[in-house]
């Protein structure tokens, strides 16, 4: 009888030991695996000041780059040389409990020959955690820029002195809860744009921007479930609505923009053994304009990045996305963009970083006939002189090709950037 109770009793304490491991297993814990990026090399990584409870970490860049189609333009390509001086800092808290972090940048793109498209961008922001229990927590974000956009990735620019500019503020907050095989996320985020309107190319006559500006208001809700500790599955929800300060006069007509919709997505979140690390979802979106004169747009969501850690030294990462987005074009309110990416990164040497880089983009407008096809290929070198000075060098080339009747509007183009930059760390 003796020797049968100690086996209950062993029986009983390994069952409340499997039972205390599984409750504290981390069924969302992703770090099997270092990608080559993010491998920390202390011989070569800054050093983080410390001020009080601050960890400071500054940062310098001075960069030269050569582009051979300074204006994008698809007819007489003029090429130049630009000089990029910035600077940015961050700030975080290393306390115990709660979590704040400060950022700000600023950088200057300087024209040689063109200076009258010389442009600059400015970002101050702020983030945190406040923990309201082991297992809940609030995580607040603002930000404000002055920033300019890229000729390569928006339409609007076509044909202006300079990048359009624009004003804005991105503010919102997401509650957390994680127990178990449970992870739930709960936010709301509001994001004003205030566009500047921009002088066409040659002369004084202005482009109104003043359509583009918008407030836009996004309440996501998401729940993952642990199926294993490598496995979660998830089911996200997403809601929106863009309402634009100015309507727009089209064919003599005043149109309104405002829209709103949702996407509707579930995937899965995984780390195998199979040396695989990512995240997919698979959807459905609608997007509804309030004017009819849009067209409403739904289909099929895509939200997906994989990492194949090939071996320590190289790492190869895919991501497809399948969204509705507004580029900015006064004839059309909307667009579907459909987007292939592949990286390759490679660790020549502890303090030398290659990346091979491509991406194909496709944008499908429904209120015009349109269609853009983008192609982007780069290559990048990281080299780390030492824990204050780091190299890039780096190739990228962009190819836009736009279709359609409606193709007068837009532009076909190619770009060839070839730079340098010496980043320095206080």
């Amino acid at each position: 009888m003796t020797h049968v109770s100690r086996l209950i009793c062993l029986s009983a304490l390994a069952c409340l030991a499997a039972a205390s491991a599984q409750a504290q297993q981390d069924y969302f814990s992703r770090d099997k695996y270092e990608a080559v990026a993010d491998r920390a090399q202390p011989d070569y990584d800054p050093v983080a000041k410390r001020a009080g409870s601050f960890l400071l970490r500054p940062e310098a860049e001075l960069g030269v780059m050569s582009v051979s189609n300074a204006f994008a333009s698809s007819q007489d390509e003029v090429s130049d040389v630009i000089v990029r001086l910035g600077a940015k800092v961050r700030a975080d808290s290393d306390w115990s409990r709660n979590r704040v972090s400060l950022f700000a940048s600023s950088y200057r793109n300087e024209y040689l020959d063109n200076q009258g498209t010389s442009n600059s961008s400015s970002l101050i922001g702020a983030e945190g955690r406040i923990d309201a229990t082991g297992k809940a927590w609030i995580a607040p974000r603002a930000s404000y820029g002055w920033l300019s956009e890229s000729r390569q990735d928006y339409v609007a620019s076509f044909g202006t002195k300079k990048p359009i500019e624009l004003e804005r503020l991105d503010t919102g907050v997401d509650a957390h809860y994680q127990t178990g095989r449970i992870r739930a996320v709960a936010g709301i985020g509001l994001l004003q744009e205030d566009y500047k309107d921009a002088e066409l190319l040659g002369s004084s006559t202005k482009v109104d921007q003043d359509f583009r500006d918008r407030t836009y208001t996004r309440l996501r809700g998401r729940l993952d479930y642990g199926v294993t500790p490598n496995v979660a599955v998830f089911g996200q929800a997403v809601a929106y609505q863009a309402d634009y300060d100015d309507e727009v006069v089209i064919d003599g007509v005043a149109r309104n923009r405002d829209s709103d919709g949702y996407i509707l997505s579930a995937g899965v979140d995984f780390e195998t053994q199979a040396l695989l690390r990512g995240q997919v979802g698979v959807g459905l979106f609608n997007d509804r304009q309030k004017d009819a004169f849009f067209a409403d747009k739904d289909g099929l969501s895509v939200d997906g990045r994989v990492t194949w850690f090939a071996s320590q030294l190289t790492n190869v990462t895919v991501s497809a996305g399948r969204r509705t987005v507004d580029l900015g074009l006064r004839e059309s309110a909307s667009a579907v963009q459909t987007s292939f990416g592949l990286e390759l990164d490679h660790e020549l040497r502890r303090n030398i970083l290659l990346r091979l880089s491509g991406r194909l983009l496709n944008e499908d407008y429904d209120d015009i006939d349109r269609q853009d096809e983008v192609s982007e290929f780069g290559f990048l070198t990281l080299y780390k002189l030492n824990r204050h000075m780091h190299l890039d060098g780096f190739v990228r080339h962009v190819s836009r090709d736009v279709s359609g009747t409606a193709a007068a509007t837009g532009r076909t183009y190619d770009n060839t950037i070839i730079g340098v930059s010496l980043r320095l760390y206080p």
